[in-house]
Order: structure tokens, then C-alpha cells, then sequence
């Protein structure tokens, strides 16, 4: 038996898919009611608001956000492989770079090995993860100022 993995790109390709056809439902349903409506217009209306609407985490971020804790915390990636348990670290690299994000429960034991709540440590595309990715950042770089300048 030949086990089948899944690229992020095949899932979004997917979830985009889904949300087309979705958005072809609603024009229909649409299309009787108010037989008026120019159909390209409508289609393009349902789409745009289906997507922006859909929260979306962004891998490159997230990563980033991660890299950020591990920098406050000193701690390395080969340390996050063995708290974890991991095979190999390039599955901590892969998140570092935003190829891939950590499980639910890697993201967990995440959050209590950073003393930080889970949801800072996912990026999305929502207005308030801008915010507080805006917010974490801004405190990591004084935070990050003042440790150098304690030390020296």
C-alpha cells in the first residue's frame, strides 16, 4: 500500500475549488431571484466575499513567528527536535522557512516550551493577527535590544 502525501499547494488548490463551486451555488440560487443581475458580476461579488472572508494561516509568518520565540528563549531547533520527539529537525527548518507548519499538538507543546498562548504563535489573515504580530514583534525587538545591552 502506497501512502499519499499532500503539498500545501495541492490543498489550497482544493480549498479554492470548493470555494468556486460554493460561489456557483450561491449565484444560482441567486439567478432566481433576481433574474436582473449581469451573472459575471454576481459570480465575481460571491467569490470576492468568500474569499476574504476565509482565514487563511500563513506558513512564511508563522515561521518567522516561531523563529522569533526561539531567538527570546535561546533555544536551538535541534532543541525543539528532541522536546518534541522528532525524527529529524528539517521538520523544524520546514517551519522555520514557512514549507510546512507544525501539527496541532507539535504547535501545543510549542506554546508551553515558549510560556506563550498558541495563538500567538499562528499568523493568518485576519486583521487581529496583523495587530499582534505588529504588537510581539515590536516587543521582541526591545526585548531583544535590552538583553544585548544587559549583557554587555
Amino acid at each position: 500500500m502506497e501512502i499519499v502525501t499532500t503539498s500545501p499547494a495541492v490543498i489550497i488548490r482544493a480549498i479554492l475549488i470548493s470555494i468556486v463551486l460554493y460561489s456557483f451555488l450561491l449565484l444560482y440560487k441567486k439567478l432566481l431571484s433576481r433574474p436582473q443581475y449581469d451573472i459575471i458580476e454576481l459570480l465575481f461579488e460571491s467569490i470576492e466575499r468568500e474569499v476574504r472572508y476565509m482565514p487563511i494561516i500563513d506558513m512564511t509568518e508563522t515561521g518567522k513567528r516561531i523563529h522569533l520565540y526561539m531567538r527570546i528563549r535561546g533555544i536551538s531547533a535541534r532543541d525543539i527536535q528532541e522536546y518534541l520527539h522528532l525524527a529529524c529537525v528539517q521538520s523544524v527548518y520546514k517551519w522555520l522557512n514557512g514549507l510546512s507548519i507544525p501539527t496541532t499538538d507539535n504547535l501545543y507543546a510549542l506554546s508551553g516550551l515558549f510560556h506563550v498562548q498558541m495563538d500567538s504563535l499562528v499568523v493568518g489573515n485576519r486583521d487581529s493577527d496583523n495587530e499582534s504580530a505588529q504588537t510581539i514583534s515590536r516587543l521582541s525587538d526591545y526585548y531583544l535590544l535590552f538583553s544585548s545591552n544587559s549583557a554587555a
